[in-house]
């Protein structure tokens, strides 16, 4: 029992699998017939953290029907389309991916945003369901495996030189993970509530301004991004948070109606640093590395 509730996890225990020892835990795989060991239970709530293919969210609802009195699903921004400029913020009425057949049972990332749309229409269309669905923007805090923010942090915080798109001008929007879990805690409650939220906790800031709240001592290099594109330099992956894009999104129905006062950013950039500190700063798994934004640094004045 924690904080009131009687928590059960169901997950294939691969990873992590040593975490929350306290917690009941029922061993599954929610992309095979384990979706069953669900339906054996009544529920009082069900959250939702990995669902990645609407077919398996068809056939786990299938299950619950009748048994489960809210449902909170975990989102994504992806579901808008993010490849343009936005002249206004995305606000939750506008409009998010198709889904082609081909799509939905499609494992690689190029599908992402289209199949969390289709796991969203998916939940729409179980009229029976009391659901809430939070668009989480880019997450970073604890135990993020990703590295995607952390290859910036960790960058800045050792004084080592970072490329910046076009000056770092593209704005990005991004989720505090502890903010996030405060959101599910409350959507548990929340009497009269809408069916979709953007879950994000910052106002959009570029790739400049991120860099100087890390650490305003740092080195970047500006570079066009039609040079690094020409050098096979990939956005997201070469270089994390670089999308070709600046995303504004609007979070005013979830100020609204969640009333919640969101961790200032300073305070949740040094919170993910004592995290990391803990662990002894291990190297980033993703980004370009130091030889890399050297020979870049040969075709650029660092500012």
């Amino acid at each position: 029992m924690l904080g009131g509730y009687e928590l059960t996890l169901f997950n294939r225990q691969q990873t992590q699998a040593s975490l929350f020892q306290e917690v009941m835990k029922i061993k599954g795989d929610r992309e095979t017939s384990d979706v069953q060991l669900l339906g054996a239970t009544d529920w009082d709530y069900v959250i939702d953290l990995s669902c990645y293919f609407p077919d398996s969210l068809e056939l786990l609802l299938d299950r619950l029907r009748g048994r489960v009195n809210r449902y909170i699903f975990i989102s994504t921004l992806s579901v808008y389309s993010l490849d343009t400029q936005q002249p206004d913020p995305i606000n939750e009425a506008s409009s998010i991916l198709p889904c082609t057949a081909a799509q939905k049972s499609d494992r690689t990332s190029a599908s992402y945003g289209n199949r969390k749309a289709e796991c969203e229409r998916v939940l729409q269309r179980a009229e029976w369901l009391d659901k809430l669905v939070l668009r989480a923007s880019l997450v970073y805090g604890k135990y993020d495996h990703t590295d995607r923010f952390y290859y910036w942090l960790y960058r800045a915080r050792h004084q080592l030189p970072l490329i910046l798109p076009d000056g770092g001008r593209d704005t990005i929007t991004l989720t505090y993970v502890g903010d996030l879990v405060e959101m599910i805690v409350r959507s548990l409650s929340l009497p009269q509530h809408s069916e979709v939220y953007n879950a994000t906790t910052h106002e959009p800031c570029s790739l400049q301004e991120l860099v100087s709240t890390l650490d305003k001592r740092v080195t970047t290099v500006s570079l066009d991004s039609s040079v690094l594109h020409s050098r096979n330099i990939r956005p997201a992956l070469d270089i994390p948070l670089w999308f070709n894009a600046s995303l504004k999104v609007s979070n005013e129905r979830l100020r609204s109606d969640f009333s919640m006062d969101f961790t200032p950013f300073n305070e949740s950039v040094e919170l993910t640093a004592q995290y990391y500190q803990s662990l002894q700063w291990p190297v980033p798994g993703i980004g370009l590395n130091n030889e890399e934004i050297i020979a870049l640094e040969q075709i650029a004045t660092p500012k």
